[in-house]
């Protein structure tokens, strides 16, 4: 089974070991994990939007339209998309995503935000879900949009991180180290193609994967392969609410897709899923009125069951 289609617009089989002439330009890097849009001051609640790895803030702006006056709204862009600096490592930080949460953490607590719900999108759902389980005292709500806890295990068919390791190093060095010309070529894809609907969102959705840094995708994708966020499942108790989509994707039915999404989320304590029927991976943009109908009802329900 694969539905490769979970890890966004930066989508790329472990297959695709196809090595271009040179490597990516070194590209300018940064010590700061993401940068934030904040809209609205008082309001009734807070939410926090993370995108996906190659997605601007602006892949929300539909939601954060919708809840002007209601929510205040902290829109974050992760380094190296939308032509920001790559993030830098260092010798006590090597992973960008944990360094995401922590830098998320702080910025939680320096800004006072009492217990946020999040809302995050393929790899940005990722972090959210990480976070919640290394900081639950800091997340009211999750909202985690078309992702699972361990994506090598439709990506490759495998159950082990330890099997995933050698398949998702092919697949960062595939990336890192093609020619541009291959990669711009690739993000132009069927792939890309089959994450939206409407051609003008497919041209919107290039343009992202095209502004992002490449070899700040490729790292951040052998992370996220080589994770496996179900055994802590059960570190928090906010209520959580799964987004899931299965139009444009190839390989698993629905009942399929639907299937996996609750056994990798069996773990959860307080959580109920919500299946898209039109709406492709960028399900905000292809089903604007239905994924804002599930954040209204996320934000208004306290008690999310199964």
């Amino acid at each position: 089974m694969a539905f490769q289609h979970l890890l966004g617009g930066v989508a790329v089989a472990a297959t695709m070991l196809v090595m271009g002439a040179a490597a990516a330009a070194d590209a300018p890097k940064t010590s700061k994990t993401f940068s934030s849009v904040v809209e609205g001051t008082e309001a009734p609640a807070v939410v926090i939007f993370i995108p996906g790895l190659s997605a601007p803030g602006e892949v929300w702006d539909g939601a954060v339209a919708h809840l002007k006056g209601r929510a205040q709204t902290h829109v974050l862009t992760l380094a190296g998309a939308a032509n920001q600096a790559a993030w830098q490592s260092d010798a006590s930080h090597d992973s960008f995503t944990r360094t995401v949460e922590d830098q998320l953490a702080d910025y939680i607590r320096v800004k006072g935000l009492v217990r946020p719900m999040i809302v995050g999108h393929s790899i940005g759902a990722n972090i959210a879900l990480e976070f919640a389980e290394r900081y639950p005292d800091l997340v009211g709500k999750l909202v985690l949009v078309d992702a699972l806890p361990f994506q090598a295990r439709v990506w490759f068919n495998i159950d082990s991180v330890t099997l995933a390791k050698p398949l998702a190093t092919a697949t960062r060095l595939s990336i890192k180290y093609q020619s541009r010309a291959r990669y711009e070529k690739f993000i132009r894809g069927p792939s890309t193609r089959s994450q939206v609907a409407s051609d003008a969102d497919f041209e919107k959705v290039v343009r992202w994967g095209l502004a992002a840094d490449q070899s700040a995708v490729a790292d951040t994708m052998y992370e996220v392969l080589t994770t496996d966020l179900r055994p802590q499942l059960g570190a928090f108790a906010a209520p959580t609410l799964v987004v899931e989509t299965w139009a444009g994707t190839e390989g698993a039915t629905r009942d399929q897709i639907e299937q996996e999404f609750h056994a990798q989320y069996a773990g959860l304590r307080r959580v109920k899923f919500a299946m898209s029927e039109t709406g492709h991976h960028f399900v905000m943009l292809d089903e604007p009125d239905w994924f804002n109908r599930q954040i209204d009802q996320s934000l208004s329900d306290d008690t999310a069951a199964r």
